[in-house]
């Protein structure tokens, strides 16, 4: 008796839609991480310089959204949050150098 004998050319033909579907998903993988950088250049772009000030409301207001988001209350801590973004992008945009590579 067959072991595989209940696999219908069905549910064959399904295992292989989902697979191309995952494998899909896998290459736009670098439209996500695309987003994430464009995202943490943003907060990195609103954070401020330490010792600079800023009179702009709009920009104080989207400072302290961010500023709750990562729960940051001391200058320590922002210098600390601004080293994390950028290690950030440079880890992402290193992952999609790799995998640029690897397909060309």
């Amino acid at each position: 008796m067959n072991q595989n004998s209940w696999i219908t050319q069905g549910i064959i033909t399904s295992c292989k839609h989902n697979t191309e579907l995952y494998k899909e998903l896998q290459n736009n993988n670098n439209d996500n991480k695309q987003k994430h950088i464009s995202s943490w250049r943003k907060e990195l772009s609103i954070i401020p310089e330490p010792g600079t000030g800023s009179d702009n409301g709009k920009l104080n207001r989207k400072k302290r959204k961010i500023f709750q988001k990562y729960r940051v209350t001391n200058a320590r801590e922002v210098a600390q949050l601004t080293e994390t973004l950028k290690q950030n992008v440079q880890t992402k945009a290193q992952r999609i150098r790799r995998y640029e590579k690897r397909e060309t």
